[in-house]
């Protein structure tokens, strides 16, 4: 991919109010200090500090809490605030670029986040898809849906959609994303329940399901149109699936299911007939209750769900899978994201935090909390360290990780540690 041009990205004036800080960064816990309908002087009052540079810090603090404060009682919180403020946290290398609200209506929710080609990104809605420009928000295109979607994928120039139907039966369709977008492609009744997760290999498209079932999809020369060629069945439903290859030319689907067991089936291709061609090698008890994310990384594969662990497998050999470790972490995980060019794991909250760590020893490295629902999807830009997350009321920020070089604050000198700054501070409660 190439590089391209981070001052094209627009930094739109999106308001929001933010979040409250990990658990694991203070075991105090934090609380609202400023009510709706009175500037609290108490919480205002500062200290005296001896240093010049403290001082500047307090009061740039005092400056942030007051506009904090009157854009509360407005429900609004400007972003250029919320940028000044993360300057202060504990993300000395991470620089909030922009953001923007998707949609006005509360109504409408965000499923996913695909990049088509940046700056072109396909957001997920409820009922509708909609390609936009991150560049020029007049450039849209509007795809309607006659059912609810579930998940969406991009696999080269096809975007690949799922949705149920009244009878919550699932169902594919495929778009070929071209000049004047053509007729879409439906596939009807692939599934008896909710498609959850799809993969794509050997220029097929794999599709999981509540249902309990993998199933395999390609086009059939002779009908011409999508069938079913392979299949496999998990001992419950399937919540998420990634794929992973090994250097012996083996193919593995892991499924991530809704009882907490992590499951493994080798891709039998050699297979003929109406047996299954995944078959399942090992059922891996990991999480009380449903698994929402999983990814890979330097042979271990990371799941996480509602139980708020993160679970680390060795998969060196995944027909055989051990788990190294159990680690709590701040609370459910409803999205995981490897970030390749800093070498770092991204953790999507239900409540909306955001957390990322440090892959090598899995250690956390910073955090933020702009968003108020919960983390639906990441896309990242690797050539530039940028990546875009979008929660479910359609808020999406963009975000850039900087090498080697720290964001001071706007005083000079170190950056400010929490115990200079407090976060709880300035924390509002979700609403």
């Amino acid at each position: 991919m190439k590089s391209h041009d981070v001052s094209k990205i627009r930094n739109l004036n999106r308001n929001e109010n933010m979040h409250t800080k990990p658990n694991n960064a203070s075991n105090k816990p934090i609380q609202n200090k400023f009510p709706q309908n009175e500037y609290n002087n108490k919480a205002n009052a500062q200290k005296p500090i001896a240093s010049v540079a403290k001082n500047k810090i307090e009061e740039e603090k005092i400056i942030i809490k007051k506009d904090l404060c009157d854009n509360f009682r407005k429900g609004t919180c400007s972003v250029e605030n919320c940028r000044r403020l993360h300057q202060f946290s504990p993300s000395g290398d991470l620089n909030l670029i922009g953001s923007e609200l998707l949609t006005q209506n509360n109504q409408e929710k965000s499923l996913a986040l695909v990049e088509i080609a940046f700056p072109v990104f396909a957001v997920c809605f409820t009922r509708r898809i909609m390609i936009f420009d991150a560049n020029d928000s007049a450039k849209k295109v509007e795809i309607a849906v006659d059912g609810d979607l579930s998940c969406l994928k991009l696999q080269g120039k096809l975007l690949v959609a799922a949705y149920t139907d009244a009878d919550k039966k699932g169902h594919l369709l495929i778009i070929p994303v071209t000049e004047g977008f053509p007729t879409k492609v439906d596939i009807p009744n692939c599934h008896q329940n909710e498609i959850t997760s799809m993969v794509f290999f050997d220029n097929k498209i794999l599709t999981a399901s509540l249902d309990g079932y993998l199933k395999l999809w390609d086009e059939d020369k002779v009908k011409k149109q999508i069938v079913a060629v392979a299949y496999g069945m998990a001992t419950t439903g399937i919540t998420r699936v990634i794929k992973v290859e090994q250097s012996n030319g083996k193919l593995y689907i892991i499924a991530g299911c809704v009882d907490g067991t992590i499951q493994f089936f080798e891709w039998i291709k050699e297979t003929i007939g109406i047996v299954p061609q995944f078959d399942r090698k090992a059922v891996l008890p990991a999480h009380k209750g449903a698994i929402m994310s999983m990814l890979v990384f330097n042979g271990l594969l990371y799941s996480g769900g509602y139980d708020s662990n993160i679970c680390i497998v060795s998969i060196a050999t995944p027909a055989t899978p051990k788990i190294i470790t159990h680690q709590k972490i701040n609370g459910p995980i409803s999205t995981l994201k490897y970030l390749k060019k800093s070498n770092k794991i991204l953790i999507g909250y239900t409540t909306g935090l955001v957390q990322i760590y440090k892959a090598d020893g899995f250690v956390e490295d910073t955090w933020f909390g702009l968003h108020k629902s919960m983390i639906v999807d990441v896309a990242s830009i690797e050539d530039n360290n940028i990546f875009f997350v979008i929660d479910y009321n359609s808020f999406i920020t963009t975000w850039q990780i900087q090498e080697q070089v720290a964001i001071l604050p706007n005083t000079g000198g170190q950056p400010a540690t929490l115990e200079e700054f407090k976060m709880e501070d300035l924390a509002m409660n979700r609403p």
